[in-house]
């Protein structure tokens, strides 16, 4: 997937085509990788008291109980019988009724009031300022205001994450900003992605298992940390892994886990063909209900056309339609792997 578009990686120089290779095999080691133990969402600063969320939403104390009594917003009940409610059901509730916050802060949320988006490319520009400038709060609220203006998480990082990185990358060829200036515009990006993950309801817990990460010599975190946000953000269960991560360890964790899907981020090959090889024998060797999703900027137009044992997905858009259509891998009629 072009996740983000980045033009600087890191190279993979430190492996030849036939390392990438023998990276496929089973390992031996005891050592696994482990899925993140899933958070507490309803932590004391996650759930809020009608009053306060009444406050954020600008309508009455008695509305917003009836909204609850209704079962228009869902809350919960402490054991003193007192009603708190989710932040992230706040969210969703004004998200679904088209209400604004006039009070975000009461429930946690940024004040935005200074925020004024007129279009996608003043986003764009605002977005990367804010890179530049070591911004995450600016970062977080342009990502949080977009979200409840309607927008999915997979167009945010479509449509203002990845063209305001593209612009650090041209600066960067033109030599008007220097790689340190890159990896703090990361650092401020990864912390408002995880930022704005936890706006996000909680997953079912019936919901589809996806993990995934970025493949071994690929230091970029942003990539799988947004598509795993944005998994999240259509009801999965969905876990990064990290980066520079050997296949091998890749499947290994796949083998534990059972996921129904496993993405694996690719911003550098050394030699594309024989790395297609070595792609269609890991994507092989998965659990028979596991679908294996490549992408990133080195799956080009022919790394795709040699790809016959997973799927290739461009940006987070086609993940995101393909999670939402999403069919086990039964279905799907992948071949397995001759050698």
């Amino acid at each position: 997937m072009r996740f983000i578009g980045l033009t600087h990686v890191v190279a993979f120089d430190r492996f030849s085509s036939k390392d990438l290779l023998s990276m496929v095999n089973f390992p031996n080691s005891s050592g696994s990788l482990n899925v993140q133990k899933e958070r507490s969402y309803l932590s004391p600063d996650d759930s809020f008291s009608p009053k306060k969320v009444a406050t954020s939403i600008g309508v009455s104390e008695s509305s917003l109980k009836r909204w609850c009594d209704s079962g228009f917003l869902n809350a919960m009940k402490t054991a003193g019988g007192h009603r708190r409610i989710p932040r992230s059901e706040v969210i969703s509730f004004v998200k679904r009724k088209k209400l604004k916050l006039v009070k975000p802060q009461t429930i946690g949320l940024p004040e935005m009031d200074d925020i004024v988006v007129t279009g996608p490319q003043d986003a764009i520009t605002q977005f990367h300022a804010a890179l530049l400038q070591n911004s995450p709060v600016t970062c977080r609220k342009l990502m949080v205001l977009l979200f409840l203006e309607g927008f999915e998480v997979a167009d945010i990082f479509d449509q203002v994450v990845r063209p305001a990185f593209q612009r650090i990358g041209t600066s960067r060829t033109d030599g008007l900003l220097d790689i340190h200036h890159e990896r703090q515009a990361c650092g401020v990006c990864l912390e408002a992605i995880r930022q704005l993950g936890d706006l996000l309801p909680p997953p079912k817990p019936a919901a589809r298992l996806a993990i995934g990460g970025a493949i071994a010599g690929d230091h970029f975190e942003i990539p799988t940390q947004a598509l795993e946000v944005t998994m999240a953000s259509l009801g999965w269960r969905a876990f990064s892994l990290g980066n520079d991560l050997p296949l091998s360890s890749l499947l290994q964790s796949a083998r534990e886990h059972l996921p129904d899907l496993l993405w694996v981020s690719i911003s550098h090959l050394r030699d594309p063909a024989r790395a297609v090889t070595a792609l269609n024998e890991f994507a092989s060797r998965m659990p028979d209900k596991t679908t294996v999703v490549f992408g990133g900027t080195a799956v080009t137009a022919d790394v795709r056309k040699g790809i016959t044992h997973a799927i290739c997905c461009d940006n987070f858009s086609q993940m995101a339609s393909l999670v939402k259509n999403y069919q086990p891998k039964i279905n799907l009629m992948l071949p397995r792997f001759e050698g």
